[in-house]
């Protein structure tokens, strides 16, 4: 027996969306030559446990930027800032070096924001120039896309 489905009912949705603090911040070499920049998100859950105690749970997620969205995560991703991203889920097959095969699951980031978070905080160290106006002002993918050269692109 054939259920038929809505035109609503149809659609499949693979997206993540995860609010959370930056935390580790590392960059890859992508063999088509693409830029990627990992940001580790932190976020919490608090729950009570059966004696009453309230306890806290932190959850890291690895999330895969590349192209242009690496250059912002790259850019204001500091550590402790809070972020807003959206993504989805991806399964990738990773050959090990000794040939076995493991099924891996990334996040995929498509939009990134940082939110501000009202405090001035004073730059240190090798990021001192990219917290210039992170704590400002949100900037989002589409700001970002909109502010950059255009003709860096352009090949004449």
């Amino acid at each position: 027996m054939l259920i038929k489905l809505s035109q609503r009912e149809n659609k499949i949705i693979n997206r993540i969306i995860l609010v959370g603090r930056v935390g580790k911040k590392e960059f890859k070499n992508v063999k088509n030559g693409s830029k990627c920049c990992i940001l580790n998100i932190a976020t919490n859950k608090r729950y009570i446990d059966r004696s009453g105690q309230i306890k806290e749970i932190t959850n890291w997620f690895p999330v895969y930027f590349f192209d242009k969205n690496a250059d912002i995560a790259e850019r204001f991703g500091q550590v402790g800032s809070i972020v807003y991203v959206e993504g989805e889920m991806n399964n990738k097959k990773k050959v090990e070096p000794d040939g076995t095969t493991r099924h891996v699951q990334m996040i995929s980031g498509n939009h990134i924001q940082f939110i501000p978070t009202g405090r001035k905080e004073q730059p240190t160290g090798q990021d001192s120039q990219t917290k210039e106006s992170s704590n400002e002002k949100a900037v989002t993918t589409d700001e970002y896309y909109m502010n950059s050269r255009v003709d860096d692109d352009i090949g004449f």
